[in-house]
């Protein structure tokens, strides 16, 4: 499949597959993070945190808002994006406080054409479903907007052992699949997983004071962009 069809097809299995039915239905993860303090977001979440912490931020592939919020708590300014309307509809009715929030339908890959003035960027559970040649575009395309010296928080998934079981790989290709199958969907998902050394090499060139974390179920990277990325 060409790289724009897999991209176009993603954007409308998650704008329609993947919606639930209640608006603001995030707020059920971050109360649950909230009231759990073994819960397995609690060390990323902080860190995330930290990292917006008075910053005006530009989110890429919002979805429903999970990560927002948690964003909102400290940042100056977010910008939650995604590409799928029907997603960001549901984000809306999270009621975060619309000084400091505005979520907009805008592609990952159109985000610089945004007029906005950004030191921070965030994207959290994308990147790894990116094939590897869309995943080295997007990076290209957010260091360009932020600029050297903008700041970038991401992550991606760790895959249970259970899911792993249901991945596989392809001749010829650097990526790992999945095949989702919901609301009549059968879509072939990238679901890449990374350790440190993986991040570190995507990012090899483009990246300053790189730091990488391993969670539970998630990894999570700090850096900033590079002059000569």
């Amino acid at each position: 499949m060409l790289e724009t069809d897999y991209l176009s097809n993603m954007v409308h299995y998650y704008n329609e597959a993947r919606l639930p039915q209640k608006p603001g239905d995030a707020a059920g993860f971050f109360n649950d993070v909230q009231r759990d303090p073994n819960h397995w977001a609690h060390e990323m979440v902080q860190d995330l945190r930290a990292f917006v912490s008075g910053r005006r931020v530009l989110e890429v592939a919002c979805g429903m808002g999970r990560w927002t919020q948690f964003a909102a708590e400290t940042a100056g300014f977010v910008l939650a994006t995604d590409a799928a309307p029907n997603l960001l509809a549901n984000a809306e009715g999270l009621r975060l406080p619309r000084d400091r929030v505005r979520f907009r339908c805008v592609n990952a890959f159109d985000i610089g054409s945004l007029k906005d003035e950004f030191v921070c960027a965030m994207h959290l559970n994308f990147f790894n479903h990116l094939p590897a040649p869309a995943a080295a575009r997007f990076l290209s395309v957010l260091h360009a907007r932020l600029g050297p010296g903008g700041r970038v928080f991401a992550a991606g998934q760790q895959y249970s052992a259970n899911w792993k079981q249901q991945m596989y790989t392809r001749d010829g290709s650097p990526d790992t699949f999945s095949m989702r199958r919901e609301d009549g969907f059968n879509f072939e998902l990238v679901d890449n997983e990374f350790d440190e050394s993986r991040v570190r090499q995507c990012l090899a060139g483009a990246a300053t004071n790189l730091q990488v974390k391993i969670g539970r179920a998630f990894w999570w990277a700090t850096y900033t962009v590079s002059p000569a990325s």
